[in-house]
């Protein structure tokens, strides 16, 4: 009796540490996303593709987080994302010579990673003006839909 418990109790460690591998494993994202770009107070819209390239992975609390770097325009940037209600969001940073970070942007994406709605300071001075990045989007009415279902509530 004592071995059939014995091995019970094994099979259900061993089904609890491969469903638990699963949840935490991380998944590779490499997204290549074509956007549109837009102006806020402008009728600028241009289109413009970026790549989310990292990991996607759950943590100990079921949420979601993303490691990884954003490309736009042949410059990367490292990018963190976090759940935050139905969607990732992150902060875009870099470090200055006297050791502070900056925060230079932000970027909301789904929870797959699928979609994303980015503000980068580096874009709104090549515009002169403040500019938005969503994809995929094939023009500006889909983009701001876009960034409003990420940012929903």
């Amino acid at each position: 009796m004592k071995k059939w418990i014995a091995a019970i109790a094994a099979v259900v460690i061993v089904v609890l540490v491969y469903a638990g591998y699963g949840w935490l494993k991380p998944l590779k994202v490499d997204k290549q996303m074509d956007g549109v770009l837009y102006g806020v107070d402008s009728h600028l819209v241009e289109k413009m593709s970026f790549h989310l390239s990292g990991t996607r992975n759950h943590n100990l609390q079921g949420n979601y987080r993303f490691k990884g770097t954003l490309t736009v325009n042949d410059k990367s940037y490292p990018v963190t994302l976090r759940q935050d209600g139905h969607s990732l969001f992150g902060n875009v940073t870099v470090s200055g010579s006297d050791q502070t970070v900056q925060s230079i942007g932000f970027v909301w994406a789904d929870e797959q990673a699928d979609k994303a709605w980015i503000s980068l300071k580096d874009l709104d001075n090549q515009y002169g003006m403040q500019v938005y990045l969503a994809g995929p989007a094939a023009d500006r009415d889909e983009a701001e839909q876009l960034s409003m279902d990420l940012t929903a509530p």
